[in-house]
């Protein structure tokens, strides 16, 4: 996927994950455990997963975010990773 990205020439991951992670630095307070009801308690962690923003996971697990985080279908963030 990222080599399509880039040949179509759209940014790369790295790209990709600069504002989040710039939003993550200026906001020490954010609760990285929050979770979206409306995205049947999709978490920060889960979302970083899903879309491969390695560097945001790391930040988010440095400020311990919750690993064991479940959806409310029972989806954890290792599933979210791996789909």
């Amino acid at each position: 996927a990222e080599a399509l990205i880039q040949a179509e020439g759209g940014p790369t991951l790295k790209q990709m994950q600069q504002e989040p992670l710039e939003v993550l630095r200026q906001c020490p307070e954010l609760d990285v455990n929050w979770s979206d009801p409306a995205m049947h308690g999709c978490s920060l962690l889960q979302y970083a997963c899903s879309m491969g923003y390695e560097d945001v996971t790391q930040e988010l697990l440095q400020r311990r975010a919750d690993a064991s985080h479940q959806s409310h279908q029972g989806v954890s963030c290792l599933a979210t990773a791996l789909a």
